[in-house]
């Protein structure tokens, strides 16, 4: 009973949060790291759900950068940074496009499991346009941000959607897809 009680109170204070953001768009970036711990990734994803479930509009940002680390370092290859950018050549941006699309899959399929409606946008719908990431050394397929696709995304949540954004960006051609900053993407 003390736990029900306690489950009441939690969501009497919620109450004005709710009024206060229901139909808003809340964008949240879930980082890699935290993703990498089931514990804690499917109690995230569960207050997702709930979000969006009162009627709060949740965008999901992921990162996925330990999960990157893994599937490089499989393939001996060893992961570098400039200025806290992964180097990102011809090389590992396939892997990179991996890892992400398959971390944006198993994040959809684990909402879609709590009761949620998820769409998975890993850079071939061209939700996040960039540019070549322009730093005084050349770091291969990395892009900043220029413009995200509102529109699309407004789309998904007016139907209860939850986008989960994989940061792949594509850049003017709209064929060549980039890796993203998570932290630039949400």
């Amino acid at each position: 009973m003390e736990k029900i009680i306690e489950k009441a109170d939690v969501l009497i204070e919620a109450l004005p949060y709710i009024r206060t953001f229901h139909r808003k768009v809340i964008v949240i970036k879930f980082g890699g790291s935290m993703l990498m711990n089931d514990d804690i990734r499917k109690d995230i994803l569960q207050d997702i759900v709930f979000l969006s479930l009162v009627g709060i509009r949740p965008v999901v940002v992921h990162g996925g950068g330990p999960v990157i680390d893994q599937k490089m370092k499989a393939v001996h290859i060893q992961p570098q940074f400039v200025d806290g950018l992964r180097v990102t050549d011809k090389k590992t941006i396939p892997i990179v496009i991996e890892a992400l699309s398959d971390l944006n899959k198993q994040i959809v399929d684990e909402i879609e499991q709590l009761g949620g409606k998820a769409d998975g946008l890993d850079g071939t719908r061209k939700i996040l346009k960039v540019k070549r990431h322009s730093l005084f050394k050349d770091i291969g397929y990395v892009g900043k941000m220029s413009s995200v696709n509102e529109r699309s995304i407004n789309k998904l949540t007016s139907r209860h959607y939850i986008p989960v954004i994989a940061p792949l960006g594509v850049i003017e051609n709209g064929k060549t897809r980039y890796n993203v900053n998570a932290d630039d993407a949400g």
